[in-house]
């Protein structure tokens, strides 16, 4: 297996006779705030299961995790992927509780008109809808109040030790990773202060994943979500998109409602499972 990546997002490629036969990712998990959970994600050609590639992948990463100072790995499994379940129970994965529903949705025949009435109304509160693009230069105060509305607005702990030295791998992982763009990032600002955010990222010429939408509590039920993703949509639109994936949470019926009103086709389930990291306990005899 080969190795690139940061000192936090590791990357291995198994290899066969000069082929990609599986590669594995292993991540800080930003958006828990927890400094020691991290994310996985394997892949083995179908044609080599079973032969040990994905055993060596995750012994391979998670060498490399624990000496980062992880303790827990998690990663998403399909509710249909037998094979992907059963590797990660022997692997001692169990079910943490969080499953997610994948949606799609076709572009062209989604219908924006909406946008003009929630924006007029949220006007009336002081909000207004921008993109990054629009907003630069970017300072790093500013910046650091958007990472910390990411944070507290996924349910995350504000203390300001652990967003400081947080900071660098969220930007790295939501302002610059591969298929971001300034252009496909929105925010709702009170003013000067990002209250909420939504953005893209391109997995194909014609498809993004909007991958996560997030409004500050004291904004909520006012229409900022749906105002942000139908910025995105009405971008896509006017750029050649015709598909988004998103997905969520099935405990969080607010998201749910809202990908549903626009249009969000339901698809398949994951369910998250962790796996502690450590050494592993021995067994003591006693005479």
């Amino acid at each position: 297996a080969g190795e690139s990546g940061s000192a936090g997002d590791v990357r291995l490629v198994a290899t066969l006779g000069g082929h990609v036969i599986g590669h594995g990712r292993a991540y800080w998990a930003w958006w828990t705030g927890e400094p020691g959970i991290y994310s996985m994600e394997l892949r083995v050609d179908p044609a080599h299961a079973r032969q040990g590639v994905g055993t060596r992948l995750f012994d391979r990463l998670s060498e490399r995790m624990i000496s980062l100072g992880a303790a827990r790995i998690v990663l998403w499994v399909r509710d249909d992927a037998l094979d992907g379940r059963q590797f990660a129970a022997h692997h001692g994965f169990f079910e943490s509780g969080q499953v997610v529903r994948e949606c799609r949705l076709s572009i062209p025949d989604t219908d924006t008109s909406a946008l003009e009435g929630i924006e007029a109304r949220l006007a009336v509160d002081g909000i207004r809808i921008a993109s990054l693009t629009n907003l630069r230069p970017l300072e790093d105060p500013f910046l650091r109040a958007l990472h910390r509305l990411w944070h507290t607005s996924g349910g995350g702990d504000p203390k300001s030790d652990l967003l400081d030295g947080q900071f660098d791998s969220w930007k790295d992982q939501v302002l610059l990773a591969p298929g971001l763009s300034a252009d496909t990032h929105w925010l709702a600002l009170e003013g000067e202060s990002p209250v909420g955010m939504t953005f893209l990222r391109q997995v194909a010429d014609d498809a993004f994943e909007n991958d996560y939408t997030g409004v500050a509590h004291a904004h909520r039920r006012k229409g900022v979500a749906t105002a942000l993703k139908l910025h995105a949509i009405r971008w896509a639109q006017q750029h050649g998109g015709r598909w988004f994936c998103t997905d969520s949470l099935l405990n969080n019926t607010a998201m749910t409602t809202i990908n549903t009103q626009l249009g969000y086709r339901p698809g398949i389930q994951r369910r998250q499972l962790a796996c502690e990291l450590g050494p592993k306990p021995t067994s003591e005899t006693s005479g």
